[in-house]
């Protein structure tokens, strides 16, 4: 399952090629000779070639440049629909997405049981969504100088960590925008790209509060935005979802959805689709 879960049993066809309104082109990277090979990571310390055949691209029609974004999974993995709701929907948009698979090239199942797991998995996810972004700017439909990152619940602290300034070397190659929904935020939040994080008010897995206690202040608060819905629990914009997992309810939850569509779109629009953020 994916990013929210692994025992979520909500599953969704995706369209075909032919069939779809915005004809969204998925292609796995097997593109590249090296998805043919395989691969363990058993050190965690994956290459590009190593993660290559573990991951999904969707892309507009036309032939761009189209701005893109790296899509980071949850706890249980990428094997569910939620990454492809993403995927069309950031299509439609005019986006290019890449979905980032970390845990089938290190043989990992999910690490939903147990709470969420963070200090172990951040290092090796961070490293993944930066391997996966200088493959983006290899291709020639994609603006190189307009990509952003953007997960879900542990793939959410992932794209926070992604762009904070403490803990984290200033990269050649930064990403231009983060969006984080339910992330488990850990410490300060300093972000050196623009940030957007969603969060449910119920949410008791990656409680919104320790955003907002960590939140930034002053003129840093201009690249932060943190926005929490009352109503909403974990996974609420995972359209069809309702179960609960390790003891916590997983629910979509429609209005607040609607709405994180709204902004994350807004977001995009203003940090990737309109041009840089000032460095």
């Amino acid at each position: 399952m994916d990013a929210c879960a692994c025992a979520a049993i909500y599953t969704q066809k995706m369209k075909s090629m032919r069939d779809s309104r915005i004809g969204a082109v998925s292609i796995l990277a097997t593109l590249l000779l090296v998805a043919m090979m395989g691969s363990s990571c058993q050190d965690y310390n994956c290459s590009w070639e190593e993660l290559a055949p573990f991951v999904k691209l969707t892309k507009p029609d036309g032939e761009g440049p189209f701005p893109a974004v790296v899509l980071l999974h949850g706890c249980g993995g990428l094997n569910s629909s939620h990454g492809s709701q993403w995927a069309q929907r950031l299509s439609e948009w005019g986006y290019v997405s890449l979905q980032v698979d970390s845990f089938a090239p290190r043989k990992i199942t999910g690490i939903c049981a147990g709470g969420m797991i963070v200090v172990e998995t951040l290092p090796y996810r961070v490293k993944d969504a930066y391997l996966a972004r200088g493959y983006l700017s290899t291709l020639d439909f994609v603006d190189t100088g307009r990509i952003g990152v953007m997960g879900w619940s542990n793939g959410g602290t992932t794209a926070v960590k992604a762009v904070l300034k403490s803990g984290e070397p200033k990269r050649p190659q930064p990403f231009d925008a983060a969006v984080a929904l339910y992330p488990q935020c850990y410490k300060p939040l300093n972000p050196r790209s623009p940030l957007l994080i969603l969060s449910g008010g119920k949410d008791r897995w990656t409680p919104a509060e320790f955003c907002r206690r960590h939140a930034p202040v002053g003129n840093q608060s201009e690249m932060f935005t943190l926005k929490v819905y009352p109503e909403a629990y974990h996974c609420f914009d995972w359209i069809g979802i309702d179960t609960e997992q390790e003891g916590h309810i997983l629910q979509y939850h429609a209005e607040s959805a609607a709405d994180a569509f709204s902004k994350v779109k807004a977001f995009l629009y203003k940090h990737l689709a309109m041009g840089r953020h000032p460095q």
